[in-house]
């Protein structure tokens, strides 16, 4: 998944849970989509779970849209956090 899909995916998950998420599908026009519940491929559902993975390690929004998106391990990054690496370093790390 491109990063800018990831980049989307990071400001909708951010939002609380709602019926039906919105995202821009193209930045040089206001033309929005809409994503309904059970519209998302597999790939999308585990592209968001990833990043909301992150996201709660305490990754910022562009750290977690680039892990996720990598493909970088998971279970590497939470170990790295619980032994106290600093964010940043832990990505720097990670990528």
């Amino acid at each position: 998944m491109p990063v800018s899909k990831m980049g989307q995916l990071a400001q909708a998950s951010s939002a609380p849970e709602a019926d039906a998420v919105f995202e821009m599908t193209d930045m040089s026009n206001s033309t929005e989509s809409c994503l309904l519940p059970g519209s998302e491929s597999e790939d999308d559902r585990v592209a968001r779970w990833r990043l909301e993975q992150f996201d709660s390690l305490g990754f910022d929004v562009v750290e977690a849209a680039l892990l996720a998106d990598s493909g970088v391990d998971l279970h590497r990054a939470r170990q790295l956090v619980a032994a106290g690496c600093p964010l940043r370093t832990a990505a720097r790390i990670l990528l």
